[in-house]
């Protein structure tokens, strides 16, 4: 039997999804935002920090984003395609944005926290958890302190976005329904294209070798069959709050052997950058308002560097833009793992 499914496996997951339950329904309860993801986020990363193993095999992750994907692909219509000079235009606004984001936080990592160029660079760079540690270490990077710095931003982002559209924006929130009825009938057709289409994205998009590929391929094929009008429909609630219990726990596994107190000032100089980083957004944000026109909301998820996945979950639970906000961030990861590493040679060398 795999690994990843051994018998201590399995029960590890049992519990974390356990644990998640109960951050998910007490976030229901409490009427917070995203509940599924943020309550089960938020209960397996205390779980980790007090020294419980949890943790989602990544298999199962995977199909999580699959599902997540193909949930975001259905947002696409063809009605979409009169607005691509807005989406084009917040887009490059995104790059100036990064450019200004890396910038600032090589920046701080260098010269208030005395971290070398590589670690700094990598630490600043808005990529996935998993891959921009990856690539800090590849050229030299302290990987672990990178991943630290991205394990904080990730968790802090995702649960103070939502909360602060959901109470300080809450009359336009308001007005989108606090859940959105995703399915209506969905018919046996329509879920065998759903399911088929999920699947053959997933898998050219792995082949390909795509980042994040069990999340953009999916969605990339969703896009596609609605579009074209193949089908509108929709997966089942079920499924989506479930995707978003299965993402929102996996992040705990981050945190597994990690203490805060043992972390010391990595923990501290993570807050701080995340701080500096969701002030940033919040500019560009409101500068965007002035000259993109764009609603500040949808900028604000556009721009807020959190996980690929998580925040293109929070804008689909709460009816903000979808397919804009889900495409800035893929072009946003995409960029930074094509480019990045690239960048940095050339930044390294020119500083040499």
């Amino acid at each position: 039997m795999p690994t990843a499914f051994s018998s201590d496996a399995l029960k590890r997951l049992a519990f974390t999804l356990a644990i998640g339950l109960v951050g998910a329904l007490l976030f229901v309860w409490a009427a917070l935002p995203v509940p599924w993801m943020l309550g089960a986020m938020s209960f397996a990363v205390i779980a980790a920090l007090t020294g419980i193993k949890v943790g989602v095999p990544k298999p199962l992750r995977n199909v999580a984003l699959v599902i997540v994907g193909s949930m975001i692909g259905t947002a696409f219509s063809p009605a979409i395609l009169d607005h691509l000079s807005t989406w084009l235009a917040v887009i490059i606004y995104n790059y100036v944005y990064l450019i200004t984001v890396i910038g600032a936080g090589t920046f701080f990592f260098c010269k208030i926290c005395r971290q070398d160029v590589t670690t700094a660079f990598f630490s600043s760079s808005p990529g996935g958890l998993m891959e921009m540690p990856f690539l800090c270490e590849a050229v030299g990077g302290d990987a672990r302190f990178a991943a630290m710095v991205h394990s904080v931003r990730v968790v802090i982002v995702v649960l103070a976005v939502p909360i602060y559209i959901r109470f300080a924006e809450a009359a336009s929130y308001a007005t989108k329904g606090d859940v959105p009825r995703l399915s209506a009938d969905l018919t046996s057709i329509d879920a065998i294209i759903l399911t088929v289409t999920a699947v053959a994205g997933y898998l050219v998009a792995k082949q390909l070798r795509i980042p994040a590929a069990a999340l953009v391929g999916p969605m990339l094929a969703g896009v596609i069959v609605h579009l074209f009008g193949w089908t509108e429909a929709k997966p089942p609630d079920g499924l989506f709050f479930a995707a978003q219990l299965m993402v929102g726990a996996s992040i705990g596994g981050y945190f597994v052997g990690v203490s805060i107190l043992s972390m010391g000032r990595i923990t501290v100089y993570s807050l701080v950058w995340t701080v500096i980083l969701l002030l940033i957004a919040g500019g560009f944000a409101h500068l965007g308002t002035y000259v993109l026109d764009v609603d500040f909301n949808v900028l604000l998820l556009a721009l807020s560097p959190g996980g690929q996945a998580e925040m293109a979950l929070v804008a689909l639970f709460m009816g903000i833009e979808v397919p804009l906000i889900a495409t800035v961030h893929i072009f946003r990861s995409m960029s930074i793992y094509a480019i990045a590493p690239l960048v940095f040679k050339f930044f390294r060398k020119s500083g040499q």
